[in-house]
């Protein structure tokens, strides 16, 4: 299955037969691309609109309509360069040309801010923010939204988090602490020779040959 669901509890039954512990947050992860997030309890799972969206999460906001979903798609073009490229790549690829070419499926779209050198799960990330018109999910409305995109390990993720536009304010810092709980199954290590020592600081070994003669220096 694509989903999988962990209840993380706040609290435990002190005796047997106590009642059941109440959960305060989910951690959800998908099975295909590894990206996960924590959300609360009070939140919902609901069928994806569309084919790059992986999960999609709705609060208890009656007519605020407040939701994110996360959308993955593969992106090889960058896959020849080590992760040390990882931040240029990031402002080449995914700033704001990407959010004009990916505000393109809304109705009258408007950028209002957007920054280089975020981050989102182990990526670089660029945030934006933005206003449209949209009925994903619900009734068609203005919306405000609050956005992340990153490249890692030849994926795209998108975080996409909105509200009916006058009540975005009211769930902006939801929206963040969900941004803040996304992960990735990590592939690169943060050392060039990820967890092994520097052996090419290592004095020269010195080896005699099979005919006893001669010596080999490494």
């Amino acid at each position: 299955m694509r989903l999988s669901c962990l209840a993380v509890f706040s609290c435990l039954a002190l005796l047997c037969g106590a009642s059941v512990a109440r959960a305060d947050y989910f951690v959800w992860q998908d099975a295909g691309s590894g990206v996960s997030l924590t959300y609360p309890d009070t939140w919902r799972v609901v069928s994806n609109e569309q084919p790059h969206d992986v999960v999609t999460i709705v609060a208890p906001s009656g007519r605020a309509h407040a939701a994110c979903r996360i959308r993955v798609r593969d992106d090889m073009r960058q896959a020849i360069f080590p992760p040390s490229y990882n931040e240029d790549i990031q402002q080449i690829d995914y700033s704001t040309g990407f959010w004009n070419q990916y505000l393109r499926e809304f109705s009258n779209p408007q950028i209002y801010t957007m920054h280089d050198k975020a981050g989102l799960g182990l990526g670089y990330a660029s945030v934006a923010e933005a206003g449209f018109w949209d009925s994903v999910p619900g009734p068609a409305m203005q919306k405000e939204a609050l956005m992340f995109v990153s490249l890692y390990n030849n994926h795209v993720y998108v975080l996409e988090c909105s509200a009916q536009a006058q009540a975005y304010a009211h769930w902006r810092d939801a929206f963040m602490g969900v941004a803040s709980s996304v992960d990735f199954v990590k592939i690169n290590h943060e050392l060039l020779s990820g967890y092994y020592r520097d052996f090419t600081v290592d004095p020269r070994q010195r080896f005699q040959n099979p005919d006893d003669k001669t010596l080999t220096f490494y």
